[in-house]
C-alpha cells in the first residue's frame, strides 16, 4: 500500500468524525472523492481524496446545509 494513502479510520480521526460518517460521505460523493479500493474492499483515499473530505466536511458545517445540497452544489459547480 502506498504511504500516501489513508485509510477511512485515519481519515475519521483526523476530520474528528466516526469512520461511518466517512463512508457516508464517500458513498454519497463517490465521484467527487475518487477513492482507492485495496485488495480487502477497503477504501483507500489519496492527499486529494482527503482534501475533498474536508471540503465537505466545512461545507456541511454550513448552517441547513444537506448532503443533498452539497452533492447538487458541487455538480453544478461541475466537480
Amino acid at each position: 500500500m502506498a504511504e500516501s494513502h489513508m485509510t477511512t479510520k485515519e481519515a475519521a480521526e483526523q476530520l474528528q468524525v466516526h469512520a461511518r460518517t466517512i463512508r457516508k460521505w464517500i458513498d454519497t460523493f463517490e465521484e467527487y472523492i475518487q477513492p482507492d479500493i485495496n485488495e480487502r474492499g477497503h477504501y483507500l483515499l489519496s492527499k486529494e481524496s482527503f482534501q475533498r473530505l474536508s471540503h465537505i466536511k466545512s461545507r456541511l458545517q454550513e448552517p441547513h446545509r444537506s448532503m443533498k445540497q452539497v452533492k447538487e452544489e458541487l455538480i453544478q459547480e461541475g466537480k
